[in-house]
């Protein structure tokens, strides 16, 4: 575990105990209800009941009394568990403090629920001046708080406010998502709701006295006011954001397509065969494998097969030397010997340096290096040496002129500009569904995300578009792929001379197909291995033995041994089996 996971456990935990010790007296507690009267003379009657769960039986209660500016609070009668209790009443110029001090003979233990004692509490009290009269309304709000002043959760808050009269009252809510909530019902206004909110319900005048003794009278028109007043602001520039989150995601989904439909489609070619008898082009197989592409590589980009191809080519063409041996366990290992590097390119002279690392005696030992790679420091320096081979041919021999000629990516940039971009983008927009507790758009941000990360996986070809030249060069290379997997055209049209197949197994390696043309080789040249001059073959040797097999293995211990280190992928695939192998 390195420093940066324990620093982010040691941060889970200091809140998680932070929590634990803030609200340690409590297991629990929800609002039972909050009704409300408004009478004609402007006295408003409140009722209001709580269950509390307490771990401790002497625990003080604080419950916050809403009674608007200028307004106060009279006449509380407390009830915990239908018993009479001591308060004391903390004065706010909106918000009152309700301290109460329950008794532990007060409590119910409830065995049955993990040792707690349940508190029923019930507050009845007189708000004075909360009703204001203007000229043409009257006009009562009140405020929903989320938790006590202990920073206890009230839980679902069902308010009931009855008025003098029995019409359908209008009212105002802020936030205004919590409308949703409230509606009129029957004679009276209800709401439920869990978020903090303020409710402003207008009462007709014809409802309250003239003088109205326990309202504040304000000398103007309210109606408009309280509109004004209600407008909000936040509430209204988020729900602009939640529409333009949607029309984004929308144009999300049908932007890659339109990309796809611009930039994507194929240059239409006819070719003579569906079948290639030979190698197409004397390309180097990197380069063929590279312009191929793969199923989850970029068009450009080699893989291990490349890697793997390449060793077969300087087998096949001296410059490495394979030996085999027979160990205790009866099982065969195998070996490279390095000849003379004279007329190498750099990136044959570079791989050939990467595999002498391992050399012991004169020989590279392929199972050394594989069971040296499961080693971090190793399999770090593997993936360095692995990565600089592949930059050496990108540099030199897989440039953008070059790749020009074969594949047109301004698609596939712009695919992977918008997925990222798009990516980032989900990640920005999940934080502020969170903070402003926006789970309307919330399907939609996950949807982006979901797509973002499909659209970074997909290969360049999809966006992009073979040139003339390459889409030619790709069908021949893939006529000619099928031609090695078909094992009826291979025995109806089958290489000349040993020298002949060893050139179609080190392009077949390059293609991911070794396998198949190894078998076949094996049953129609060499008759299922009773001709012993195959142990005169290099290439067939190193290929059906397990020598490329052990390649493969290097890199999935590569890969294994880092994955283990980081939880990720670090860029080298693995794979065995006839040259298989993961992306570049």
């Amino acid at each position: 575990m390195n420093l940066k996971q324990k620093a982010i456990i040691m941060l889970i935990l200091s809140i998680l105990l932070m929590s634990a010790i803030s609200a340690s007296d409590y297991k629990g507690s929800y609002m039972d209800y909050v009704h409300m009267n408004v009478n004609e003379n402007g006295l408003v009657h409140v009722n209001e009941s709580f269950t509390y769960q307490m771990v401790s039986p002497e625990s003080e209660i604080s419950l916050p009394l809403y009674h608007g500016t200028n307004a106060s609070i009279e006449n509380i009668h407390i009830r915990v568990n239908d018993l009479l209790v001591a308060y004391d009443l903390k004065k706010g110029d909106t918000l009152d403090e309700l301290v109460i001090h329950p008794k532990s003979s007060d409590y119910d233990y409830d065995s049955e629920s993990t040792g707690t004692y349940l508190l029923d509490v019930e507050v009845e009290y007189d708000i004075e001046n909360a009703v204001k009269v203007y000229n043409d309304v009257g006009a009562f709000t009140y405020q929903i708080n989320k938790t006590d002043f202990n920073g206890v959760s009230l839980g679902m808050a069902h308010i009931r406010i009855k008025f003098p009269g029995t019409q359908e009252h209008e009212y105002f809510i802020i936030p205004k998502e919590g409308e949703s909530s409230a509606q009129w019902d029957e004679d009276h206004f209800h709401m439920t709701n869990s978020q903090p909110a303020k409710a402003t319900v207008i009462i007709p005048l014809d409802e309250l006295d003239a003088d109205a003794k326990y309202a504040q009278h304000i000398d103007s028109d309210g109606l408009e006011a309280i509109k004004n007043d209600s407008f909000d602001l936040k509430y209204s520039l988020i729900q602009i954001v939640n529409i333009l989150i949607k029309i984004f995601v929308i144009i999300a989904f049908i932007l890659p397509v339109a990309i796809y439909l611009k930039y994507g489609r194929e240059p239409k070619v006819t070719l003579d065969s569906i079948y290639e008898h030979e190698p197409p082009t004397d390309d180097p197989p990197f380069f063929v494998n590279a312009i191929m592409g793969g199923t989850f590589r970029d068009v450009g980009l080699v893989d291990t097969k490349a890697f793997q191809a390449t060793i077969m080519d300087l087998i096949n063409r001296g410059k490495l030397s394979v030996e085999t041996e027979i160990n205790e366990k009866n099982k065969q290992r195998t070996y490279l010997v390095a000849k003379s590097t004279d007329g190498l390119a750099d990136y044959e002279s570079d791989l050939i340096s990467i595999l002498r690392r391992y050399e012991e005696d004169g020989r590279i030992d392929l199972k050394h290096m594989e069971l040296s790679l499961y080693s971090k420091s190793e399999a770090r320096y593997f993936r360095g040496r692995f990565n600089s081979w592949g930059h050496l041919l990108y540099s030199n021999y897989l440039t953008d002129d070059i790749k020009a000629e074969y594949f047109e990516d301004k698609g596939s940039k712009l695919f992977k500009f918008f997925a990222y971009g798009g990516l980032i983008l989900s990640v920005i927009l999940f934080l502020y569904c969170l903070m402003f507790n926006q789970m309307e758009p919330l399907p939609w941000v996950i949807a982006l995300f979901i797509l973002s990360s499909v659209l970074i996986c997909i290969p360049s070809a999809f966006a992009g578009h073979y040139t003339k030249k390459g889409k030619i060069f790709k069908e021949r290379w893939n006529n000619f792929k099928k031609y090695l997997k078909d094992f009826s055209m291979m025995e109806e049209y089958p290489p000349e001379s040993v020298a002949v197949w060893n050139k179609y197994l080190v392009y077949a390696t390059a293609l991911g197909v070794a396998d198949k043309v190894s078998n076949t080789m094996k049953i129609n040249f060499y008759d299922g291995l009773n001709d012993e001059t195959y142990r005169d073959n290099d290439v067939f040797v190193f290929c059906d033995g397990n020598g490329l097999d052990l390649i493969g293995d290097s890199f999935s211990a590569v890969s294994t041994t880092l994955d283990s280190d980081s939880g990720g992928s670090d860029g080298v695939g693995g794979g065995s089996g006839g040259g298989g192998g993961g992306a570049f």
